[in-house]
């Protein structure tokens, strides 16, 4: 296997790590609820403002 190659961020761009966004305590529990859904094939999807809207 070759390794990867080192990539530059652009500047401003930090790399992804769990320090990068700070939930509440409820909101951790809410997206932990969020991926056991989505890990079960269940779909949490909003449908988009065009769907089925009529002028």
């Amino acid at each position: 296997m070759v390794p990867a190659a080192p990539v530059t961020l652009p500047e401003g761009v930090r790399e992804g790590n769990e320090n990068l966004v700070r939930l509440t305590p409820d909101a951790g529990a809410k997206v932990a609820a969020l991926i056991a859904r989505e890990s079960q094939g269940i779909s949490c999807a909003s449908p988009s403002p065009a769907a089925g809207a009529t002028g």
